[in-house]
């Protein structure tokens, strides 16, 4: 298990802070700063 375990990725608080947002119909996820993100209401042009 622990051979298994060592190839991993490490943490990145990137995609920890992606995989944070709930997704929702017309909305964008962005990043205003490192390691922050947050998500936008798509409009209709």
């Amino acid at each position: 298990m622990t051979n298994a375990l060592a190839g991993k990725q490490p943490k990145n608080a990137t995609l920890t802070a992606l995989a944070g947002l709930s997704t929702a119909k017309n909305k964008l996820p962005y990043f205003a700063e490192n390691d922050a993100a947050s998500l936008t209401e798509l409009t209709q042009v």
